[in-house]
């Protein structure tokens, strides 16, 4: 399409490869500037090699992020539980805005979890190509292992309320597939929390203030999206202006002001 426009040859080129494609794209002395989607690490890994050049090169990099949506007493909880669902397990979760970490008020935490559960033991999973199917498989072997270890640090100092198997037999053995998770009852300063997972992991957390949970949601080295479930027009405001997020995003549903 680009040619079909009148782009000249060369001016566009697509290179496909893996982590030594992007070491020597990185490196090389002739690349003027770089715009990067991809991991926290990777991300500043590449700032500072740019910056350390005789001349600082630009650099554009969308990182990863734990994105926590807040879901307060005022929420629909319809609406909340399914935003929920879609944004922790859309695309297995492989996407740098997953909402991975919600935080549920106590007052509606019952109800949000019954709803949630519902949508999530809903969710189909298979091969990707068919529409039919939410869930594909994780992209690889290490994703795999990476979701095997977190299952495991889940068992030992929480618990699931739903997920927390990879999946074999049939199709599933022709990919990496596991089950959309839901983690509960962790301790406040357990890796899910705090890392980003890439996987379709969803660690919940319990609030009664939301100046609590928002201090606490600002409290990770990521900065990528927030978001709120509310119709009170005041708990909006607050979270537009105390969330720590380049994307904050919101669901109000019929809010009044």
């Amino acid at each position: 399409a680009l040619r079909e426009a009148g782009l000249p040859d060369g001016a566009l080129n697509l290179v496909c490869g893996g982590a030594a494609t992007g070491e020597a794209l990185v490196a090389h002395a002739g690349i003027d500037g770089i715009a990067f989607t991809g991991s926290y690490a990777v991300g500043m890994g590449i700032f500072r090699r740019m910056a350390n050049r005789e001349f600082a090169a630009p650099v554009i990099a969308e990182m990863g992020g734990k994105n926590p949506p807040y879901v307060t007493r005022h929420a629909d909880i319809a609406t909340a539980a399914s935003g929920v669902m879609r944004s922790a397990f859309g695309l297995q979760g492989q996407k740098c805005s997953s909402g991975s970490k919600v935080y549920i008020h106590d007052s509606i935490y019952d109800d949000f979890m019954q709803a949630l559960l519902r949508l999530t033991a809903g969710i189909q999973i298979g091969n990707p190509e068919d529409k039919a199917v939410f869930m594909g498989p994780v992209i690889n072997r290490a994703a795999a292992e990476r979701f095997e270890a977190s299952a495991k640090s889940v068992r030992q100092q929480g618990r699931f309320e739903a997920g927390g198997e990879a999946l074999s037999g049939g199709l599933f053995d022709r990919g990496h597939y596991v089950q959309p998770s839901i983690a509960v009852e962790l301790p406040d300063d357990h890796d899910l929390y705090r890392e980003e997972k890439f996987l379709p992991l969803l660690a919940v957390k319990r609030f009664d203030d939301l100046s609590s949970a928002i201090a606490d949601g600002n409290s990770v080295k990521y900065g990528l999206t927030a978001g709120i479930y509310t119709r009170d027009a005041k708990e909006l405001q607050y979270f537009l202006d105390r969330a720590q997020a380049g994307a904050a995003l919101r669901a109000t549903h019929r809010m009044t002001q």
